[in-house]
């Protein structure tokens, strides 16, 4: 009787054990399930975020490609004219106010920032990952250090040249003539249409590059 008893007892403590066991494992599973949601919803946050921050980046992209695009034409056109010798033409006099001012990136890396601060593993995709840290990390460093060549180059050669030679008012030149006997000016002006036309290939390739982390973030957010 008493050997009896004794066997109850065990399996009642067995059965209380396990009682404990499986209520800490579904605790313990809930728990993991409930922070693996936590991250997702983190995640999602995160990427809408970065792609909100991109397309702010992308408006100022969008207004320099748009500037890059006649300050090439009016640098080579102008270039071409002094080399050549050719007559101050309408469509130059069109083209030679665009020759003025420069541009200074605009780029929202709030979110980047952000997401640096949680955790790049936040984000599971790993190629998604790294072409947003190649966008931020890579592609908008260069464009600051070359636009900064090119700013430096405006006020060193161009801005002096535009007072020397052009009307504050008009952008048109003083005196032609005298401009075009001057040789100095053709070398300066070929560097400085070229590297627009470099800029401005810089600024396509990362508004290409934008509008396609754009879609890949909106793809990976529809599998959600």
């Amino acid at each position: 009787m008493i050997k009896r008893l004794k066997n109850i007892k065990w399996q009642y403590a067995l059965g209380e054990l396990l009682l404990i066991f499986l209520g800490i494992t579904l605790a313990m599973g809930f728990n993991n399930w409930n922070e693996g949601q936590k991250q997702k919803r983190l995640e999602r946050k995160t990427l809408i975020e970065i792609r909100n921050g991109i397309e702010v980046d992308l408006q100022d992209i969008r207004s320099n490609v748009s500037g890059f695009k006649k300050r090439t034409k009016a640098g080579k056109m102008l270039y071409v004219h002094l080399k050549e010798q050719l007559s101050l033409s309408d469509s130059l006099k069109f083209y030679l106010p665009y020759l003025k001012g420069t541009t200074q990136f605009i780029n929202n890396t709030t979110p980047y920032e952000t997401l640096k601060s949680r955790g790049f593993e936040l984000i599971r995709n790993d190629s998604l990952r790294l072409a947003i840290m190649h966008y931020y990390d890579v592609s908008q460093d260069w464009i600051k250090i070359v636009e900064a060549e090119h700013v430096s180059h405006y006020q060193e050669y161009v801005k002096p040249f535009i007072l020397n030679y052009f009307s504050p008012e008009s952008l048109l030149p003083n005196d032609y003539a005298s401009m075009m006997k001057n040789k100095s000016l053709i070398p300066m002006l070929h560097w400085s249409y070229s590297n627009s036309s470099y800029m401005l290939e810089l600024y396509e390739d990362i508004e290409k590059e934008a509008n396609n982390l754009t879609q890949r973030i909106d793809t990976e957010l529809l599998r959600w």
